[in-house]
């Protein structure tokens, strides 16, 4: 008895670590960059990521081709074209017609309860190790909801606030064995906004010659050709005009905002791209080695949005499910557990509170720690015994 005292003890004293640094990360709040661009019938406007399709959506100069309708003509405050894939723009159909403030807050009103709902599935996901200690769950899921990357989500009113609990929805159904539906909601996911494109190859290769593959690569098949197929027209266009221009698209260098780890091959040539290889081998290694289990899906999502030459830090809720997977690891007796410890703490001080440290933050260095840290926690992943995981592969 007093042992297992000792090692509760000892869990919750890492539980009340882990929500301190959790605690402290909110404070890099003060750094979200409010936007004050006035907007069409709304001001100090907040929603600039969601203006771009609202403002093509009620443009007449859209109608038909809207990839050929410039941001001026749309009146988009920053001279924006339309840049999105159209799976993306036809689903925000809804938002013809509608003023800008309805739209804005019932997408942003969407996109937190989406947030809570993949809480409540992620919940699920955990199921084996999160019955124990569901409060810590829900603390570290309400604490998350308030770090920054969340918060310049709902503040930019991202359109990825779709791709966040239909991504973990996917993780159940994965658990679950329903292949069919998971290939399903990853290539929405991909002709929605691309880079779940990496999720979805990562689960492919897993699954590759194991039971699900048939399933999962049918249904892959059938719904992609109906997405493309359903706007045949705008993807042709798309994808010979557009995301030619998207792909050689280079953002300023945004001040700590992004994490383009592709930047780094301005200071050492060719740097950033053997970076981006080296987190695509892994996720290939880790595929082949876990199969299409939670830690395929887990890296997949979590790394996917490192490869583009634009990326907002808002992206980074991407992250989530994998550092709670690793947090409740590390509050599970096994082998893996002190190194889940290490990368749990790790993920807060180099992804949250290193904003606090401007010349890292806003300088290369932090696109190397990003990239180790993902690189040791793949490495991680692949080497943790099927005994010792904390919630049963799918």
């Amino acid at each position: 008895m007093h042992g297992s005292v000792t090692g509760g003890s000892k869990l919750d004293g890492r539980w009340a670590t882990l929500v301190v640094l959790l605690l402290l990360g909110t404070t890099a709040s003060v750094y979200l960059p409010f936007q004050t661009v006035n907007g069409p019938n709304f001001s100090s406007l907040f929603g600039l990521d969601l203006l771009n399709v609202f403002l093509f959506q009620n443009c007449p100069a859209a109608e038909g081709n809207f990839y050929a309708a410039s941001g001026e003509a749309c009146g988009d405050p920053e001279g924006r074209p339309m840049l999105y894939p159209p799976v993306l723009y036809y689903f925000f159909f809804w938002a013809k017609g509608m003023s800008f403030p309805s739209v804005l807050f019932l997408w942003v009103g969407l996109s937190v309860l989406g947030f809570g709902l993949a809480g409540w599935w992620m919940h699920q996901f955990l199921a084996s190790s999160v019955k124990a200690n569901a409060r810590w769950f829900v603390v570290v899921w309400i604490l998350l909801a308030a770090q920054f990357p969340t918060l310049f989500s709902w503040e930019r009113a991202s359109t990825d606030g779709l791709i966040f609990p239909a991504a973990v929805g996917a993780f159940l159904l994965a658990q679950r064995g329903r292949w069919g539906w998971v290939a399903t909601v990853l290539v929405f996911l991909t002709a929605y906004k691309l880079y779940p494109v990496f999720l979805l190859v990562f689960v492919a290769v897993g699954l590759w010659r194991k039971p699900g593959f048939q399933r999962f690569a049918v249904a892959a098949c059938v719904v992609g050709g109906l997405l493309f197929l359903l706007f045949l027209p705008q993807h042709l266009f798309y994808l010979t005009e557009v995301l030619p221009q998207w792909a050689n698209k280079k953002a300023q260098f945004t001040a700590g905002l992004d994490h383009v780890i592709l930047n780094t091959s301005a200071l050492v040539p060719g740097a950033g791209h053997l970076m981006c290889l080296t987190l695509i081998g892994i996720g290939f290694w880790l595929a082949r080695r876990a199969g299409g289990s939670a830690e395929t899906f887990l890296f997949g999502f979590a790394v996917c949005t490192f490869f583009q030459r634009t990326a907002f830090d808002y992206s980074l809720m991407t992250l989530y499910p994998l550092a709670v997977f690793l947090m409740f690891q590390a509050n599970t007796p096994g082998r893996s557990q002190g190194r889940a410890w290490l990368l749990a703490i790790s993920w807060i001080l180099v992804f949250l509170l290193l904003r606090h440290a401007s010349p890292i933050n806003a300088g290369y260095g932090k696109y190397a720690l990003m990239w180790l840290w993902l690189s040791l926690c793949g490495l991680h992943l692949g080497a943790v015994k099927p005994s010792e995981k904390p919630i049963s592969a799918v």
